[in-house]
Order: C-alpha cells, then structure tokens, then sequence
C-alpha cells in the first residue's frame, strides 16, 4: 500500500481524523482518490508552503548560526560541536518535514550595488 500512496499522483489518501463520531482515536482514515492529478498538485502547494515557512523559521535561528560561527572561528568551540548545533537548529526550523526536504534560508529582496554590476565604483 505504501506504493500508492507515495506515488507521483496516489491513489489512497492516509490521513488521521483523532476522531469519528465524537470518540476519539488514532487509527487512520483511507480515502479513495477520485482526481490524482488534482490531489497530487495540492500536496505540492501544501509542501511548498511548509518548506517556505521552515526557510523563515531557519532565517530566525540565523542571529545563533552568526554566534556560533564566531565561537568557532575564536576557537572556543569544536568543529564537531558546531555541527552538531546547526543540525539542532535545522531539526528545530525544520519542525515536522522529513529529512529529505531541503530547506534554505529566503533569498533578500534587494541586492547590494556592487553584486550587480553597475555603481560609481564599476569601470
């Protein structure tokens, strides 16, 4: 059944209601999948939007990487405790996603001058 419901368009959808009827529990629904297509292109929205909000929880945690990164070029901390730190810090940000999403930190809006190729100081 995994098979299915990994599948590029799935054919059962898993999921857990906690509840049916008003009694609680954690056993899980399965759903037929009418539209694949359809059902596939909005887990990709949801996804999209998950990894969206985990890069701008990882840019929060950024003010800690600068930190560490200074410790570490000071010498006050190992390279194996930096590590260790950043995976920490990814695991936090990352919340609930799977480990094999990649996650970035969102790219800035604006571009300094000199990174365009244009300004006073370009001849």
């Amino acid at each position: 059944m995994d098979w299915q419901k990994d599948a590029p368009s799935p054919l059962i959808e898993v999921s857990r209601p906690n509840q049916t009827r008003g009694i609680l529990h954690g056993s899980c629904r399965f759903s037929l999948v009418v539209d694949p297509p359809a059902f596939a292109m909005a887990g990709d929205r949801s996804r999209a939007v998950h990894v969206e909000q985990a890069g701008e929880r990882l840019h929060e945690l950024r003010p800690e990487k600068l930190k560490d990164q200074q410790a570490l070029l000071r010498g006050e901390i190992s390279q194996e405790a930096y590590d260790e730190r950043q995976r920490a810090r990814e695991d936090r940000a990352r919340g609930r996603l799977p480990k094999t999403v990649r996650i970035q930190e969102p790219t800035p809006a604006w571009r300094p001058k000199y990174a365009t190729g244009s300004g006073p100081n370009v001849r």
